[in-house]
């Protein structure tokens, strides 16, 4: 598991694997999201402008929620 990232009161785990995890912060456990990128990933993700980016082996993601969904 790469570092953490926090954004929006999220916590963000992202896997070798290319699975993210994302965690509602707060002292209760509550799993919010489970994704996977289909690729391995080996760098910590980044946050900006509420866009998620990911780096995988092959490609870049750029993951936002929009209208309650996600593009």
């Amino acid at each position: 598991v790469g570092s953490p990232v926090a954004a929006d009161g999220h916590i963000y785990f992202t896997s070798e694997e290319g699975e993210t995890l994302v965690i509602r912060a707060g002292p209760e456990f509550d799993v919010v999201s489970n994704n996977n990128v289909g690729e391995n990933v080996l760098t910590t993700p980044a946050i900006s402008s509420g866009t998620f980016f990911i780096r995988g082996q092959q490609h870049i993601f750029a993951l936002r929620e929009s209208a309650g969904r996600s593009e």
